[in-house]
């Protein structure tokens, strides 16, 4: 609706003085208003609404006039008025969304879905409306439109945030319906965190109410895993299947344990016994959401035996880097319960408090531990423990001064080399760079100042400028073996490989011990293992309690197994040398990068883009962003936040678990996939891998170091640059490299390449179809989907239109027409730039966007919707096409993410 006349003049501005003549009517007019304006303030709608009714008649497009009109019925009761008169304002009034809102709130009880559009039209104008947030979640839930629970709680944080005090403490009966409805819908756990939400806000005041109603609702919750409590005991069949079960997954055979397991979990469904061996056979199998659930089964089926709560527990705390450990904590504290005199449950428990910092429960479950051990070595680690934790700091002292002449530079440069460093600690970097320039003025020749100019570009995340101090230093005075291998550590964070060796070599014949560890891990990586054994047995001669010891002795293990393996592989020599040559020849061949792997094989696109979505989001945004904190934290002094990092990154000490090991089984996994193709993955020829693997090698390097923390400044420093290269250039570089992946090209060849599959379907046989028009844009758009998704997406539309089509023109009910579209938009609001896909027909049976959605997920157009929201796009019907689309009755969109150009998958990105 445009603006009337009336809307159109300019206002009077406020502070205006008024005209010094009125005529009659505008003096009476005026008065009116005042008097409408003055009945509401006193609450009388009905004085009120006379006077709105008199401005209004002398000024029928007057909006205020008609807002009052709206408000005066609304307060009398008469919401069919108060609709009519707030239905008049016109939308690009400055009155609209408050109208909206009182609209909104008339139609809440008799037509919830249009009070939810309203609430939306609300929120178009005046995002941050926290009644208007409410008020469409209250909507949405009387309609039974069953929203979408992240949805549904982002408008109930909204409306807890933004809200008064006056509004949260009237909100509890609105807290009560919308969990009561939930619940009727079968969403127990949306209600649960509306509840949980509403208490911790303090909505209802006292909130007894609201927290009664989450108790109950937990409590009820809980009470449902325990239906299953009817255990079986295992018969005499089913045991000795079950032994033979462990007993191949004690070989290793784990294929044939989980087809006896299977066997014995099918008779024997109620058997905690059998669902606790399930639990223990899918961890070994690497399914640690399977082991979850089937230990959650046994502890539901025998509630009182703490062997299943003790394994879960465990798995809690394990495998979900920290973050489900108070579950674990209430898994662990329920074993010890059951079983008080198992110090080594008591024990795990400690551990677990004390990664989450409550030191108190800890001590008290150490102390469990240490008054019911029988073994000596539960009562050695409790006794260690509890001393770590009482054990008071020493009081601070200083390190007795240097003479002047020792420090290698003149005093006064000495002095302000000292307050640079006082400056560095404290995190101070402009006043640190500001003091080195005295340095470096009063002695320019001093080899420190280059290493202060490093650690200052190290604390800045400088990792380049950091590398050129480090060089200037060593052409100062090359024989200093910590400076070259910090090099040697940046240089591998960046993937020069070669040149970090030669530096490493240097650092070792210096002196620098640590230089030997890294020496040996390069050549383990590349295969020569009896290098990297001379350099781990010059290590270990050197330095057998060095910074670098644990993942030293782990990288030892691994090497005698291997060199194991190569000699009894070995027994053919004769053999072996006869091909040796020619192997080593075809495995170079053989080798391959991830542009080459795609190229060959472009199906392993998907898979790969999965595996490096993994590696990015476990292992770097989930794991290793916590480097920068732990950084903090040494320069802290706080050495436990490194432990704690520690075990998250490399698992238990001596064990090969952990994030690093995660991220080397991905590896590893991409190499199975080259292997399926005829190629060996190969890091180092690969761009964004390769130097990713570099940094993560370093990484572990520094286990050792975390697990020990000793140097805590030099540590700190170390952790911040590879939290850059991890966290920065290799996250970005990964996010770039699965666009790539992930991106095709809409050519007109694709589409049609599709379209003759689904018409050699044989449920299509026999119909008579009309050939496919196109209507594409010159330039083929770029978007962001796989291959794979989208020919299924496509095969789905043009198959649900073809046989819609088939059938009406078998019945002479149409002319049978058959139409895709693709067209580029841009949102002018929000930037957002898609490709849209029209699949039009002309067939008279009615489809609406509903009817899609509620397709089951797993068939048809189910499927489509499904793999549409996989790559965040969207599914609509337009039962009235535009006029471009004329002759058609109905048309099928979908609207994905336009990629740029440079996104697109070399070989095999594009629709061939």
């Amino acid at each position: 609706m445009g603006a009337s006349p009336a809307q159109a003049q300019e206002p009077i501005p406020a502070e205006a003085e008024p005209p010094t003549e009125l005529s009659e009517e505008s003096a009476t007019l005026i008065a009116a208003r005042a008097a409408a304006q003055a009945a509401e303030e006193r609450g009388d709608p009905t004085a009120a609404l006379a006077s709105w009714q008199l401005v209004r008649a002398a000024l029928p497009a007057d909006v205020a006039a008609a807002f009052g009109v709206g408000r005066a019925h609304a307060a009398r009761g008469e919401r069919a008025a108060a609709l009519r008169a707030l239905r008049t304002i016109p939308h690009d009034a400055e009155q609209a969304p408050a109208a909206w809102a009182l609209a909104a709130q008339l139609e809440l009880d008799d037509d919830p879905r249009a009070a939810a559009v309203l609430f939306s039209q609300v929120l178009e104008q005046a995002p941050a409306d926290p009644d208007a947030h409410l008020g469409r979640a209250r909507a949405q839930l009387r309609a039974r439109a069953r929203p979408a629970p992240d949805a549904l709680i982002a408008d109930v944080n909204a409306f807890l945030c933004c809200a008064t005090e006056a509004a949260l403490a009237a909100a509890t009966p609105h807290f009560v319906e919308m969990s009561d409805q939930l619940r009727e819908q079968g969403l127990d756990d949306t209600a649960a965190e509306l509840l949980r939400l509403a208490v911790e806000r303090g909505v209802g005041g006292e909130q007894a109410e609201l927290q009664g109603r989450l108790d109950r609702l937990l409590v009820e919750r809980a009470a449902r895993t325990l239906t299953l409590a009817a255990a079986r005991p295992l018969s005499p069949t089913g045991r000795a299947a079950l032994e033979r079960a462990r007993a191949a997954a004690a070989a290793g055979e784990l294929r044939a344990a989980r087809e006896q397991l299977d066997a014995v979990v099918a008779a024997e469904p109620r058997s905690a016994e059998v669902r606790g061996a399930d639990g223990d056979l899918l961890l070994l199998q690497g399914d640690v959401a399977g082991a979850e659930q089937a230990w959650r089964w046994a502890v539901a089926l025998a509630p009182e035996q703490p062997e299943w709560r003790a394994r879960l527990g465990v798995l809690l705390a394990e495998r979900y880097a920290g973050r489900r450990h108070p579950e674990a904590v209430e898994q662990l504290r329920l074993a010890t319960r059951l079983r008080p005199g198992q110090a080594a449950l008591h024990m795990r428990l400690a551990e677990v408090l004390l990664e989450m910092g409550s030191f108190d429960e800890a001590e008290a479950e150490l102390e469990a531990a240490l008054a019911t051990s029988p073994e000596a070595t539960v009562a050695a680690a409790a006794t260690r423990r509890l001393d770590d934790l009482r054990r008071r700091p020493p009081p601070p002292s200083e390190p007795p001064p240097a003479a002047p002449e020792e420090a290698g530079a003149p005093a006064a440069a000495a002095r302000s080399a000292q307050i640079t460093r006082v400056y560095l600690d404290r995190g101070e970097l402009e006043r640190a760079r500001a003091e080195l320039l005295v340095v470096q003025k009063l002695a320019p020749d001093w080899v420190g100042v280059h290493e202060l100019e490093a650690a200052i570009a190290l604390r800045a995340g400088d990792l380049p400028a950091a590398e050129r101090s480090f060089r200037a230093g060593l052409r100062a005075d090359p024989a200093q073996p910590q400076l070259a291998l910090a090099l040697a550590d940046l240089l591998l964070l960046r993937g020069a490989t070669a040149e970090a060796e030669g530096w490493l070599r240097a650092a070792a014949s210096a002196g620098a011990v640590d230089a030997r560890w890294q020496l040996a891990r390069l050549a383990s990586d590349r295969g020569d293992l009896f290098e990297a054994k001379r350099e781990l047995d010059a290590y270990f001669a050197l330095a057998p309690q060095g910074l670098s010891l644990e993942p030293a002795q782990s990288l030892r293990r691994q090497l005698d197994r291997r060199l194991a393996r190569l000699a009894a592989a070995s027994s053919g020599g004769l053999l072996l040398v006869a091909v040796g040559a020619g192997g080593w020849w075809r495995a170079r061949r053989r080798r391959a990068d991830l542009r080459r792997m795609v190229a060959r094989a472009p199906e392993l696109a998907p898979e790969l883009a999965r595996t490096l979505t993994a590696i990015r989001h476990e292992v770097l945004k989930h794991n290793t962003n916590l480097l920068s904190d732990v950084a903090h934290a040494l320069e802290h002094g706080d050495g436990h936040a490194a432990a704690f990092a520690a075990q998250r990154l490399f698992g238990a000490p001596g064990g090969d678990g952990g994030v690093v090991s995660r991220f080397r089984g991905d590896i590893h996994h991409i190499d199975v996939l080259a292997r399926r193709i005829g190629l060996r993955f190969h890091p180092p020829s690969d761009p964004v891998l390769g130097p990713l693997i570099d940094r993560i090698n370093a990484l572990a390097a520094l286990e050792g170091p975390m697990r020990h923390p000793r140097d805590r400044p030099a540590l700190a420093a170390r952790l911040r640059a590879l939290s850059t290269a991890l966290n920065t250039d290799s996250y970005r570089a990964l996010g770039h490299l699965i666009r790539r992946l992930g991106t095709l090209t809409l050519t007109e060849a694709l589409i049609r390449a599709v379209d003759g599959r689904v018409r050699a379907e044989p449920q299509l046989a026999g119909l008579d179809l009309p050939p496919l028009a196109l209507d594409l844009p010159v330039d083929p758009p770029q978007v962001r989907v796989l291959k794979g998704d989208l020919e299924d997406v496509l095969a789905n539309l043009l198959r649900n239109a073809a046989l819609a089509v088939g059938a009406a023109r078998a019945q002479g009910r149409a002319p049978g027409r058959l139409g895709l579209r693709v067209e580029e938009e841009d949102d002018v609001i929000t930037g957002v730039e898609s490709v849209l896909i029209r699949v039009l027909d002309d067939a008279p049976e009615r489809l609406t966007a509903s009817m899609v959605h509620g397709r089951e997920a797993g068939r048809g157009l189910g499927l489509v919707v499904d793999l549409i929201h996989r790559h965040d796009g969207s599914l609509t019907v337009e039962e009235r096409p535009d006029e471009r689309a004329e002759g058609y009755t109905k048309a099928v969109v979908v609207r994905l993410q336009r990629a740029e150009a440079d996104e697109v998958r070399p070989g095999g990105g594009e629709g061939r």
